[in-house]
Order: structure tokens, then sequence, then C-alpha cells
């Protein structure tokens, strides 16, 4: 499990994600996600929060090749942001659901500390 820094188009704009075994993080408005999610049934909108700010906060993962999305986000009635859920699942790979999920969940704990999932 890593953390990473990179500059998005505009240099002052900066992005700070995670790197787990299967899994990177990605921002809301990336073109993978409808890639992705176009032969499913999900319909995925921006978040209007930030990803840090506001009652749900949100993770947005795409394994390295780019055939399925995880997001994850913290449960709106956990007072302290300790617990979080599974909001989108979509898997195309060849990794199992359970691989992609311990990833995950490794993931939300590292970015946010949280107890449960």
């Amino acid at each position: 499990m890593e953390s990473f820094l990179t500059t998005r188009t505009r240099p002052s704009k900066r992005f700070l994600g995670v790197i787990g075994s299967y899994l990177v993080e990605i921002l809301d408005d990336d073109p993978v996600i409808q890639k992705v999610l176009a032969t499913s049934k999900h319909k995925y909108s921006k978040s209007p929060e930030s990803r840090f700010t506001g009652l749900n906060k949100r993770m947005v993962l795409k394994t390295f090749s780019g055939d399925a999305i995880i997001v994850v986000q913290t449960k709106s009635g956990s007072v302290q942001n300790d617990q979080c859920e599974l909001f989108v699942f979509f898997n195309k790979s060849l990794l199992t659901t359970k691989d992609l999920v311990e990833d995950a969940r490794a993931l939300a704990k590292h970015r946010w500390k949280v107890i449960s999932f």
C-alpha cells in the first residue's frame, strides 16, 4: 500500500491517491469510470462534495487494467467517519471479488482509519 501525489492537467491541481495490490485511486471525473460502467446498469455521478469533506467521503478505485471499478464511501450515520461501505462495485476483470474487496478494505483503512467496512 502506497500513497502517491501527481499533478493533473493544470499545474495547480494536485491529486493525492493510494495504490494497493490490485487497485489504484482515481478521481470522480476520470473517463475510465464511464467507460467501464457503460455496459452496466449503474448510473454513476460525481460527488458534489470534496473527497475529504462532507458527510460522505468517497474513494474511487480501479484495477490497474481498468476493467473493474469500486467506490467506497464513509457511512453518513457514522459520527467520526469510522465506518464505510461499498457504494459501487463492478468487476469484469479476472480477479476475484474477494481479492478486490480485501484490497479496497485495506485502502479504506489506510486512508480513513476506519474501524468497520
